[in-house]
């Protein structure tokens, strides 16, 4: 995939807002869905456009970041009314930035494949910060950050 693509970001709280900030100054195609119109209003200051739905947001993105709290909201945002899942494109790749139990990355990768995506676990701590960013605007990780960062998926097949 070719970038510029429009990146989705689900989720524009503390620490969604700097991935949103970040992609609008990489120059790319940003989306944002929030629950909260202050979130979204700040979103659209940085030059983000926002979606009414996760399921309006994927359809119009070739990727999507979810930033959200915990496991419970990662079910609302996929599987929720207007759910993402449900309208992912063929192919979308879903990076899931929240940090929540191995296990139920797991268990939700062969779901989210269920509906055509690829489910990138990505959590964010401090530490993983600059990775996501670098990742999110195509780096080259292993030159900016000066060691090699490995990202694992949950589907084996993953390139």
């Amino acid at each position: 995939m070719a970038f510029p693509h429009a990146v989705g970001v689900i989720g524009a709280g503390a620490m969604g807002i700097g991935v949103v900030a970040s992609l609008v100054r990489a120059g790319l195609p940003t989306r944002v869905r929030d629950i909260r119109r202050a979130a979204e209003s700040q979103a659209q200051a940085l030059g983000a456009v926002c979606d009414p739905s996760p399921a309006s947001l994927v359809h119009a993105c070739d990727v999507s970041i979810i930033l959200v709290v915990d496991a419970p909201q990662v079910e609302a945002v996929l599987f929720g009314p207007e759910g993402a899942a449900a309208a992912l494109p063929a192919g979308h790749i879903v990076m899931l930035a929240s940090t929540v139990d191995p296990d139920y990355v797991a268990a939700l990768a062969p779901r989210v494949a269920a509906h055509g995506g690829l489910l990138l676990d990505a959590p964010v701590t401090p530490a993983l910060e600059p990775v996501l960013w670098q990742l999110a605007a195509g780096g080259r990780l292993e030159e900016r950050l000066g060691y090699l960062a490995k990202i694992a998926t949950a589907a084996p097949d993953a390139k």
